[in-house]
């Protein structure tokens, strides 16, 4: 089994069978999708071990969500993508809801199986959102066709922690098709070693034509980073810093649906501490860093992103995947990174 740019493909066809669009199915609103987390090769023996045990653990999360339970494709370097799937027709919303159960908004028995370190929750409802509080901060918000969500510096309570970093997971409607990852990191977390791993870690190649500085500080910039891909950041319109509204509106067939998941700087500090506290318990001498935390906030973004209730129906997409755990050579036992 391979990864996308895991094996002897050309960049080019990593890229496109990593971040073709939904299906393409112009006619279809309700497609089937499934996950990409995977670690670029490396050659440093200890880094890999530390990768896997890691993308491990998240898989063992993963496993919690309704709709990803035994639908886990995973190999030595992550879970891998598979083909999206149409379905056939659109089922009505209470079917839909049964058969696709909703995760509950705060997540607690995610933020327990992840180090126990709490996932922020956004959901927008009647036009507003609803944050929790106590995570220190809230966003300023405007609407315009669609909604997305500055952070303002009086806001941020420093007990809790600067906001280290914006992930931003933007989905095209049915015309497009089209999934946006942008990535909004503060200044000091920012270099190209950092942009690399993240952009790595969804087969993005080269990861970064360049890589910014946020001259601004903890003020977070979601158009500073461009990575040469097909789906380039661009298309996200640029902010002014003093107001919540945005400079521009790209030029699109249609405007994008936005989640927004920030992270701040000391809850990246404790996932670091406790992954790292995980992994001693399990033997082997394995660490990780704030870099891995990135790429695992990263992935739980873009699953949070495709929860219900974060935008219109027609522009959600659930997931799907096969377990392969069990044809592991050698396979991993269950208990692996479980309870």
């Amino acid at each position: 089994m391979s990864l996308p740019g895991a094996s002897g493909n050309s960049s080019s066809e990593a890229i496109s069978h990593a971040l073709t669009p939904f299906g393409r199915a112009a006619s279809r609103k309700y497609i089937t999708r499934s996950f990409i987390f995977s670690f670029a090769e490396y050659q440093n023996h200890d880094y890999s071990e530390v990768a896997h045990a890691f993308v491990k653990m998240l898989e063992n999360v993963l496993l919690r969500y309704p709709f990803l339970a035994n639908h886990i494709k995973s190999d030595k370097h992550g879970l891998a993508e598979l083909n999206p799937h149409p379905r056939p027709s659109p089922a009505p919303p209470e079917e839909s809801t049964a058969s696709n159960p909703p995760v509950p908004v705060d997540l607690t028995d995610l933020a327990s199986e992840l180090c126990k370190c709490q996932i922020h929750a956004r959901r927008f409802q009647n036009g507003r959102i609803d944050f929790l509080e106590k995570e220190g901060f809230a966003p300023h918000w405007f609407r315009q066709e669609n909604t997305c969500f500055i952070l303002d510096d009086a806001e941020v309570d420093w007990e809790i922690g600067m906001p280290a970093m914006t992930v931003q997971a933007d989905f095209l409607n049915s015309k497009t098709c089209n999934l946006i990852l942008s990535f909004a990191v503060h200044h000091s977390l920012v270099d190209e070693t950092s942009m690399n791993l993240i952009f790595q870690a969804f087969a993005a190649d080269p990861p970064l034509s360049y890589a910014e500085r946020n001259l601004a500080g903890y003020k977070l910039n979601l158009n500073k980073y461009r990575p040469t891909r097909p789906l380039a950041i661009d298309r996200i319109p640029e902010y002014e810093f003093d107001k919540a509204t945005p400079i521009k509106w790209p030029n699109l067939e249609s405007k994008p649906t936005n989640a927004i998941i920030t992270i701040t700087s000391a809850r990246l500090n404790r996932l670091e501490v406790e992954v790292d506290g995980l992994l001693a318990h399990q033997g082997g001498g394995w660490r990780v860093s704030k870099l891995d935390c990135l790429s695992a906030w990263c992935w739980v973004a873009i699953i949070k992103s495709r929860l219900p209730g974060f935008g219109p129906k027609d522009e959600m997409c659930s997931a799907t995947a096969v377990n392969v755990r069990p044809k592991l050579n050698p396979p991993l036992p269950e208990t692996f990174f479980g309870e």
